[in-house]
């Protein structure tokens, strides 16, 4: 991990050493003008072929797309979030060539995780396995110009650690499941990290960063996403197939955070003791980093968060969750919405 203010200039520097000089810079339309374009320049100075591929989201059909242009690359920059980093991620993995993680935001893990939220054909959004970037460099200059409301998104996704890692436990006691004491104690530290992050202002970003790198290493330690991954993503990669693109993922992860420990606190006996892990003081962060806690804040109506909690589970069967072991009805469903302030 590298993380300064004109960090991006020591890029030359850094990939001194890989077989041939051919580099593609991976980016999107917005991202190429935030950092794709300086990205590319700098590296054409040092030496090196250049190739840029604009992606249009994260879509098998764009993986596809980048695959033939990697073809004759030796390495590939992801410049962007995470649909930039994730389509970037899969292509150099089937592949068979390394990348490097440039973020340009801070709203969630996938910086340097393993995996790849990719949307197929028909429309749904899956996660596929891929590999890790071998260096993330966050370019300080560029993500102190980002919106608040990435950085905020960045601050809920660490907030999910509260419900995921018990959802994991479960797994672990109910179905005999891997359980890696090391990985869920640095994925719990990015919660702290985060905690922290909030309560110092919000100003120093390279704890965020942290958070976010060290959260996408704890997945790729166990090869899944489980460390960091529980029933509130399973709500949000719901509500996404019906509303992709309308709140950002952290965001959505932030009120299915708030609704799960609400009902982890209920049902699940092993439930945390601590007061920060409760949902109010959850939700409490997310208001202070200002993130939204509210279906309408996510642009979502009662009947799709409803059917979300009730139905969540069955996008993955084999991640066993809360919601897995204490499947949701429409009463309770409403029940926790209302009774976690959801509904306002």
């Amino acid at each position: 991990m590298l993380i300064g203010r004109n960090i991006i200039e020591s890029l030359g520097d850094l990939l001194t050493g890989f077989k041939s000089n051919k580099i593609c810079v991976v980016e999107d339309g917005i991202t190429r003008e935030i950092l794709g374009v300086r990205v590319a320049g700098i590296l054409a100075s040092e030496g090196f072929e250049v190739k840029e591929v604009i992606i249009n989201g994260a879509y098998m059909s764009d993986v596809s797309r980048l695959e033939e242009f990697l073809e004759y690359c030796s390495l590939a920059l992801a410049v962007g979030g995470g649909s930039v980093i994730d389509v970037c991620k899969l292509a150099t993995f089937r592949r068979g060539i390394p990348f490097i993680s440039v973020p340009t935001t801070l709203s969630q893990d996938a910086v340097s995780s393993g995996n790849a939220s990719i949307i197929g054909g028909d429309g749904l959004k899956r996660t596929h396995k891929a590999h890790p970037p071998v260096a993330v460099v966050f370019e300080l200059g560029v993500l102190e110009k980002q919106p608040r409301r990435f950085i905020a998104a960045g601050v809920a996704d660490m907030m999910a650690k509260a419900t995921c890692l018990k959802d994991w436990e479960l797994g672990r006691d109910e179905k005999g499941e891997y359980y890696c004491p090391l990985a869920a104690e640095l994925s719990l530290s990015t919660f702290h990290e985060a905690l922290r992050f909030v309560g110092e202002g919000m100003g120093d970003l390279k704890l965020l960063a942290t958070a976010l790198f060290k959260s996408g290493l704890a997945m790729t330690l166990v090869g899944s996403s489980r460390p960091s991954s529980g029933a509130e993503h399973l709500f949000a990669h719901y509500i996404d197939r019906y509303m992709h693109g309308r709140s950002l993922h952290g965001e959505q992860v932030g009120v299915g955070t708030i609704a799960l420990a609400y009902y982890h606190q209920a049902h699940d006996p092993g439930w945390w003791r601590e007061d920060v892990y409760q949902w109010r003081s959850i939700r409490g962060v997310l208001e202070k980093a200002g993130a939204p806690t509210t279906l309408g804040g996510i642009g979502v109506d009662e009947e799709l968060a409803v059917k979300a909690l009730c139905h969540a589970h069955e996008i993955r069967p084999e991640r066993y969750t809360i919601l897995h072991r204490r499947p949701m009805s429409p009463g309770e469903a409403r029940e926790v919405l209302s009774e976690t302030g959801l509904l306002a």
